[in-house]
């Protein structure tokens, strides 16, 4: 199981359970209106079958806040390898025996379980908001595959019109001046942040 993973205190465990409900609320939101088959389907070899994405969010989360961080045994070992970013390139997923959409779903109702289980029993760390920073992250992943989809009856959550253009002298490509100077990126100190994100400097 590797070393243990230290606890903290940088939330407070409800605000982090709401974050992670928000999160999978907006995850199974993005896909509610989308047909199994086109949720199993390889809409470009570009992304991940949409069914796909569902899976590795639950197997990652079980990997480092249930297995990692609350040093239990994974709940589906056989499907490790099946959610391996890493040794499942994209354009081999739609090969892969994954789970189907209701079995997906059920995979992650039964992770988010151990995962609240083992937040009433040790607490929160810093890996919580990794987590949490990796499920948006495939929100728009799983976004981009939707758009490159073209499903004629997607109906997205939230939908709303665009408002009108203030003038139709402008498409909303024209190249915008940004004046020369200094900046600052990168993240600050402390909370997380990806490994390419700090240090934060001027440039």
């Amino acid at each position: 199981m590797g070393l243990p993973i230290p606890a903290s205190a940088s939330a407070p465990a409800a605000d982090t359970v709401g974050a992670l409900r928000e999160g999978r609320d907006r995850t199974l939101a993005l896909v509610a209106s989308v047909s199994d088959a086109d949720l199993e389907r390889v809409h470009s070899t570009l992304m991940s079958p949409l069914v796909w994405d569902l899976g590795h969010i639950a197997a990652f989360e079980d990997l480092w806040l249930v297995h990692r961080y609350g040093q239990k045994p994974l709940l589906r070992e056989d499907l490790a390898d099946t959610y391996d970013a890493f040794e499942t390139p994209r354009a081999k997923r739609g090969e892969l025996k994954f789970l189907r959409p209701p079995q997906a779903r059920e995979y992650m109702a039964e992770v988010r379980e151990r995962t609240l289980a083992v937040i009433d029993e040790r607490g929160l760390a810093d890996v919580h908001e990794m987590v949490l920073r990796h499920e948006h992250q495939h929100n728009e992943t799983m976004l981009q595959t939707l758009e490159l989809a073209c499903l004629r009856d997607y109906d997205p959550p939230g939908r709303t019109a665009l408002p009108p253009s203030p003038s139709p002298a402008y498409t909303g490509l024209e190249m915008v001046q940004i004046p020369a100077g200094e900046c600052t990126i990168g993240a600050p100190r402390g909370g997380f942040a990806y490994d390419n994100e700090r240090p934060r400097h001027r440039t």
